[in-house]
């Protein structure tokens, strides 16, 4: 397709977007018509459709992740996946983080794959979380914590998924 020339272009872009005023003849009018223009070509029937689809959150119904609020909310959920399961994951995150989105549905499967395990999610941003952010000197998200019987066995930090997959399922199995 050729590129239309910033001058004399009037009738090529008029041909494209079928717009009947010309720029010159009324600012307000031309803007009127364009966004006239825009809301008929996108109520067309042929819907603009997305090259690809990545999902970055799951039904929260499906996931079986603690979602952590305060301080005491994680010392004693690690307290209580000690007693019962010995075995805690622990994700943290955050709402702005990409990587966090990209991997927060494989955390929600692999809670509902390994019930020998407990996930824990952490908010960075969390205000009443910061001593816990700060203690365990957490300085890039995503980062993962693999406890078992309450020390810290395995740490992932990055979105690498595979190796996430790896270590969760070497711990739940031993």
């Amino acid at each position: 397709m050729r590129m239309l020339r910033a001058r004399g272009c009037w009738k090529g872009l008029r041909l494209l977007s079928g717009l009947s005023v010309h720029p010159s003849q009324s600012p307000r009018l031309h803007a009127i018509a364009l966004a006239q223009s825009t809301a008929t070509s996108l109520e067309s029937s042929s819907p603009i459709r997305p090259i690809f689809s990545r999902t970055f959150a799951t039904d929260a119904s499906d996931s079986s992740v603690i979602a952590v609020k305060n301080d005491a909310e994680y010392v004693s959920a690690l307290n209580l996946a000690q007693e019962n399961k010995g075995v805690a994951v622990v994700y943290f995150t955050a709402k702005w983080c990409g990587p966090c989105r990209m991997v927060s549905p494989v955390i929600d499967q692999l809670s509902t794959k390994y019930d020998k395990a407990t996930f824990l999610k952490v908010d960075i941003d969390e205000e009443k979380l910061q001593a816990i952010v700060s203690e365990e000197r957490i300085t890039s998200v995503p980062t993962f914590r693999c406890y078992q019987g309450g020390k810290v066995v395995d740490q992932l930090v990055g979105a690498d998924v595979q190796s996430l997959k790896n270590k969760v399922a070497l711990l739940c199995e031993s």
